[in-house]
């Protein structure tokens, strides 16, 4: 602030086009060093997870690279990847890495967008017949809003913040399809496999959780 700013009112107006500002949104007046404790502090436990997530991305793309099982070892470095960047899109900190608010947002956005494509790429590969198919036509159709609704944005044509209740109304449709399919053939796998898909009937709450908190459909606590 400027030195005769000392006992004058300060007056902020924040514009935002998103659907909710608020928690999402956070306004701080403080000094430049406790803002930078804060976002350090803020930051700390989701760059451990995503570094831990971007490791395992890394060993299953080496796996998928030389190992048999190629196709799902990709499936689960693109998922692994995809949560890692998404968490690190997420951080404070990431304004010290690089002073681009709307790429992080685009590339948080398709992080999330990309999570239900690594999902039905890993469980059609473990399926046969009927349901393999209806199986990749799901990730085939998150895969084609991905590449349409990041490419719309990044032309400027649609407003990123757009994009989220679109997605979130085609995953509440698509995921529980993802998960039948996987429940009906799930005398067929393995117990890796198996665990696996137990391991997503875990995630999917979790993930309709966050999309039902973000839209305020009930309450953060």
């Amino acid at each position: 602030l400027p030195e005769n700013s000392a006992g004058k009112t300060l007056a902020l107006r924040i514009y935002s086009d998103y659907t909710s500002i608020g928690l999402w949104g956070d306004v701080e007046i403080t000094d430049r060093i406790d803002a930078l404790k804060g976002m350090l502090h803020a930051s700390v436990q989701d760059l451990a997870v995503s570094a831990f997530s971007l490791l395992l991305a890394m060993l299953a793309a080496i796996f998928a690279m030389i190992g048999p099982e190629r196709r799902g070892f990709f499936a689960i470095a693109l998922f692994a990847f995809s949560s890692g960047l998404m968490l690190l899109a997420e951080t404070p900190v990431r304004q010290l890495l690089a002073d681009a608010p709307l790429t992080w947002d685009i590339l948080r956005a398709a992080s999330y967008f990309t999570l239900p494509i690594a999902i039905g790429l890993l469980l059609s590969h473990w399926l046969e017949g009927v349901p393999k198919r209806w199986m990749r036509r799901l990730w085939q159709l998150h895969l084609a809003y991905l590449v349409v609704s990041i490419g719309l944005v990044a032309l400027g044509v649609v407003n990123l913040a757009l994009t989220f209740p679109i997605f979130d109304v085609l995953l509440l449709l698509t995921l529980p399809l993802m998960l039948l399919l996987a429940l009906l053939r799930v005398r067929r796998l393995n117990l890796e496999q198996r665990l696996f898909v137990t391991s997503f009937l875990l995630f999917a709450p979790l993930l309709l959780l966050d999309m039902l908190v973000a839209h305020e459909l009930i309450p953060r606590r």
